[in-house]
Formats: C-alpha cells, sequence, structure tokens
C-alpha cells in the first residue's frame, strides 16, 4: 500500500481514448499496478471502463462509484501552491487518486462497485461501456444496483466547501430489488442531506444549475444517481476566465489541502450511512 502522494503522482498522468478504447493507457495502467495488490477483483479491463469487485463482495444490493480518468491536458503535474494549497492537472487525477487510495486501504463497503471511466470529457461513453458490461456480464450486481456516484471536480463551492452534491437523479421506475426509492428529486436532496448532517452546510446544485457529467448520462438509464465532488478554482492569473477557459489549462487548477483530507471523509460517511438503510430493507 503506497502513501497517498505517490498514488497521486502515478494517475496524474495522460490519459486518452478515442471513443471506443484508450489508445493513451498510462494512467489506467497506473491504476491497475497500484490496485495489483489490493482486496478488490478486476472484473474488466478493456474498452473504455475498467471495474472492480470486492474480493469478498456483497452486492444485494449494490452501489456504484463511478469516476472518470480520461484528459485534456496535454502535459501532467502537481506542486504545493502556498501553504494551504494545491496546484496541478487535477481533473480528474485528484477523485482518481483518492478513490485508489480509499481502496488500496480497504475502507469502502464490499457492495460498492468501482469503474475507473473514459470519455467523459466529450460524450461519457464510459458510462455506457460500464453499464452494458453489467448488464451482460454480471446481472446480479444490475438487479441490485441502488445507486451510482459519481467522483469528480467542481467550480462550485470553494471557498466554503469541502466537497459538493451536485446532478442528482432519481429512478423513475425503481426496480423492486434496487432498494432506493423516492418520489422526487427535492425527497431524494434533503435524503442526502440527512446522511451528511454532521456537516453545517452542504451545497447541493441540481442539474438545471450544474454543468453536465456522468450522472446526466447514467441518469439515462434510469437510476438513482448524483456526483459528489471536489471544489476547485482557477490560479491566481486566470480568475476572471471563464471555467472553459480554466479549467483545462495546462497551467493546472488549484485545490485545498484541507479537501483532500475532508472529501473522502463525507463520501464514507455518506456510503455508509446509505449502507445502514439498505441493510435494513434487505432484512
Amino acid at each position: 500500500m503506497k502513501p497517498f502522494p505517490e498514488i497521486l503522482n502515478s494517475v496524474n498522468s495522460s490519459s486518452i481514448d478515442n471513443g471506443a478504447q484508450f489508445i493513451d493507457p498510462t494512467r489506467k495502467q497506473a491504476i491497475i499496478q497500484l490496485l495489483a495488490d489490493s482486496n478488490y477483483n478486476l472484473i474488466k479491463q478493456d474498452g473504455l471502463s475498467i471495474i472492480y469487485k470486492h474480493k469478498h463482495a456483497a452486492i444485494k444490493p449494490a452501489i456504484l462509484i463511478s469516476c472518470h480518468i480520461d484528459s485534456l491536458y496535454t502535459a501532467h503535474f502537481h506542486r504545493k501552491y502556498n501553504d494551504a494549497e494545491i496546484l496541478g492537472t487535477f481533473d480528474n487525477s485528484i477523485c482518481n487518486a483518492l478513490l485508489v487510495d480509499m481502496m488500496s486501504r480497504d475502507l469502502l463497503p464490499s457492495n460498492v462497485i468501482i469503474a475507473f471511466t473514459g470519455n467523459e470529457e466529450h460524450e461519457c461513453l464510459g458510462v455506457n461501456d460500464t453499464i452494458h458490461f453489467l448488464m451482460e456480464h454480471d446481472s446480479h450486481i444490475w438487479d441490485h444496483l441502488a445507486l451510482v456516484i459519481t467522483l469528480d471536480i467542481t467550480s462550485d463551492g470553494y471557498e466554503m466547501h469541502n466537497f459538493t452534491v451536485e446532478n442528482y437523479f432519481i429512478e423513475e421506475e425503481p426496480l423492486n430489488q434496487s432498494g432506493l426509492h423516492f418520489e422526487s428529486e427535492k425527497q431524494f436532496k434533503n435524503y442526502l442531506k440527512q446522511k451528511l448532517n454532521s456537516y453545517k452546510e452542504v451545497l447541493f446544485i441540481n442539474s438545471q444549475q450544474a454543468g453536465p457529467d456522468e450522472s446526466w448520462e447514467y441518469d439515462e438509464y434510469d437510476l438513482n444517481c448524483f456526483s459528489f465532488c471536489l471544489p476547485t478554482r482557477p490560479i491566481d492569473a486566470l480568475r476572471s476566465a471563464e471555467v472553459h477557459e480554466w479549467m483545462h489549462n495546462d497551467k493546472g487548477i488549484v485545490i485545498k489541502e484541507e479537501s483532500i483530507v475532508e472529501y473522502p471523509k463525507a463520501l464514507l460517511k455518506l456510503i455508509n450511512g446509505i449502507n445502514t438503510d439498505l441493510a435494513d430493507i434487505e432484512n
């Protein structure tokens, strides 16, 4: 098990796909190598996604975490920016690294399935690749899939928050086996808010206000889903630029070191709280 800085060094690397497969698999191979001795089995590694299932998987019902690994930067780096912030090409390597770290330390419940996806920056075809694999090769997971959580960065909430909840959607026609049923997106939001009640204030951004991401594509499969995002900001020289100008700029984006600690803690709290409810439903 490697320390987090070494994990980030490995995954903050190039990753390019052509809409069918990775044509630069540097980051993909780094993730596979980092997780080789973990408690996860790699159940898919071709096409536009790599999918992991815990070796002691309890998958009834299941939660899917989806984290895109494609990158638009032409060069990759990271370094300290000041005493409280770091600078780097972090879309989406920072979430990749945090997720790999959690998996390496075996922090996630065993019913959590992990997909590292490609093509999010273009058409989110890695989502389709992931869902079609589950439908065709692991129908038990698909039939009992309660929730999808996508991990990504965001341009919102930087000053006051270490995470945001964005693009939350509900199953319109839920499967009986899925476990979590909501009458409205507002009810779903309130449910997630209750699970994060130890936090003084949580920033929720609905799909009318947030930018598109993988959750929009998972919603097309009529799934409960939302994005759990890590706030970022532009470098000082680009503070007046539009988001599309600074988010993928090779000069990098800024994140708080505090967020690196608090983001995974909040994610675990949320998943563990949901899992308690799923266990009660199952019993």
